[in-house]
């Protein structure tokens, strides 16, 4: 049997009203777990209005489920999210308005809501979040990398930098936090006491140990390596390992345990009187720490730009690599030799890898981020073409760290998109602190996502903080 619903139809529909529309044979059905959520199993098959869309849909669930307080659904047909009229759901995806459509409906996601703002003094290049620090770690083109807590408050800020010869600090381009048990040893931990990655221009890149409770910070070794910049920094999921990728083709692996001849220098500067001034140390002169595998293209006859790498976050027996050369690359990280390379016809110029879904995300030149499944054997790597209305570089791309469907991007027309893989357009376009105060596009260039937190900086020279649910 089939019961009829009229709700109001919703802007955007086809224009037809409830009444002139054609109706369509829906079974609604639910995962969610919630009882109180779950309409009835022996609710019938309801005969709709085909001009409705998910708001329309909403007030269906709603007045089915008697809920006291209106609550937004989202709905999947055929396991894509309807973000039109059913009708014109059913039309461009060639289904027949006279079977009985199956429709799950699941909780909605909310829109970003901005946390906080906080001014800085140049472009920010990078910004890293982590679930055991309750801290944001930046770097900037003037040189200085900050730490804020999550109420948007400058918390210490790493310099002195090296610097040039003319005097100016060489911009930085990457940061990672680290857990500091990785670093010195459960054993030397100190209460307080954090430690985070910064990546220069010049390719070095400096471990950082940082007291929040009074803003001090000092170098406590650094690499020195690659001949070129810094152009991204990944750690792996066990924290025992970070990796660094460079302007000069290489991606080099390291330890996180502090060098003994550091940990030697470190003991015998206990006081903390005596680490207030090694926070005026030069990087320059922190102790080396030493690669312990050089990854790189065999056979490159030229130089070619590694611009982004990520862990395998399952195992972290592998790296992922994006480069100019439009090839996304798996490195195995005991031998150093590369597993498969993954190209498309796109200079690629981030990455990352989901947890939950083991996709990779990759962000390019053109407005699309693509998702690729690196363990697939099919030959169709690229799953999927995620496309904004603008055509912009993507610099950044994040995975949701609690769902496997979504994925946010930073893009140079000045937005963070989040998009669900369900749906062929974004769901939310969250516009940069400057853009929504109409002072034209501002690119973003850096995001990094974790918990409830999604945090963005980049040409607006503000770190911007949204709690996204």
């Amino acid at each position: 049997s089939t019961h009829s619903v009229h709700p109001q139809p919703e802007d955007g529909d086809n224009g037809a009203g409830a009444s002139e529309a054609p109706k369509v044979q829906v079974r609604l059905t639910t995962n969610i777990s919630s009882a109180s959520l779950r309409i009835p199993s022996s609710t019938p098959i309801l005969l709709l209005p085909s001009s409705l869309g998910r708001f329309g849909l909403s007030e269906v669930i709603n007045h089915l489920l008697s809920l006291p307080a209106p609550t937004p659904f989202d709905f999947l047909i055929n396991g894509r999210l309807l973000r039109t009229s059913i009708k014109e759901f059913s039309e461009e995806k060639g289904l027949s308005l006279e079977a009985v459509l199956e429709v799950e409906y699941i909780l909605s996601s909310q829109p970003p809501a901005l946390a906080a703002s906080l001014p800085q003094d140049d472009w920010i290049s990078d910004v890293a979040v982590t679930s055991f620090v309750p801290y944001i770690l930046t770097t900037s083109y003037e040189g200085l990398a900050r730490v804020l807590n999550r109420a948007g408050k400058e918390i210490a800020t790493l310099g002195e930098i090296v610097k040039t010869s003319a005097g100016r600090r060489k911009p930085l381009r990457a940061a990672a936090w680290v857990d500091g048990t990785f670093v010195i040893g459960e054993s030397g931990m100190r209460e307080d006491t954090v430690f985070g990655l910064v990546g220069s221009d010049d390719g070095v890149v400096t471990m950082w140990e940082i007291s929040p409770g009074n803003g001090m910070a000092y170098p406590l070794y650094a690499s020195g390596e690659h001949m070129a910049g810094v152009t991204d920094l990944a750690v792996s999921p066990s924290g025992r390992h970070f990796a660094s990728s460079s302007t000069d083709g290489k991606i080099l692996l390291y330890s996180t345990r502090q060098p003994q001849d550091a940990a030697a220098t470190d003991a015998s500067v206990p006081s903390s009187q005596d680490r207030t001034k090694r926070r005026k140390v030069n990087v320059s002169t922190a102790p080396r720490t030493q690669s312990i595998l050089s990854l790189e293209k065999s056979g490159a006859t030229s130089t070619v730009v590694v611009s982004s790498v990520c862990f395998d976050t399952i195992d972290g027996d592998q790296i992922y690599s994006g480069g100019w050369d439009h090839a996304v690359r798996g490195w195995d990280v005991e031998t150093g030799v590369e597993r498969r390379a993954m190209t498309c016809d796109k200079v690629v110029l981030s990455i990352d890898h989901s947890p939950l879904s083991t996709m990779l995300a990759t962000g390019h030149a053109d407005g699309v981020v693509r998702i690729w499944d690196p363990r697939s054997n099919d030959g169709s790597l690229v799953k999927l073409h995620l496309s904004s209305r603008s055509p912009s570089f993507h610099p950044a791309v994040k995975w949701s760290p609690t769902s496997a469907f979504h994925v946010a991007a930073g893009s140079h027309d000045g937005h963070v998109r989040i998009w669900d893989l369900r749906s062929d357009r974004a769901l939310y376009a969250i516009a940069a602190r400057g853009v929504q105060e109409g002072k034209g596009s501002e690119k973003v260039l850096a995001i990094d996502w974790v918990d409830g937190l999604l945090v963005s900086g980049g040409e607006g020279r503000n770190v911007d903080m949204w709690n996204v649910k």
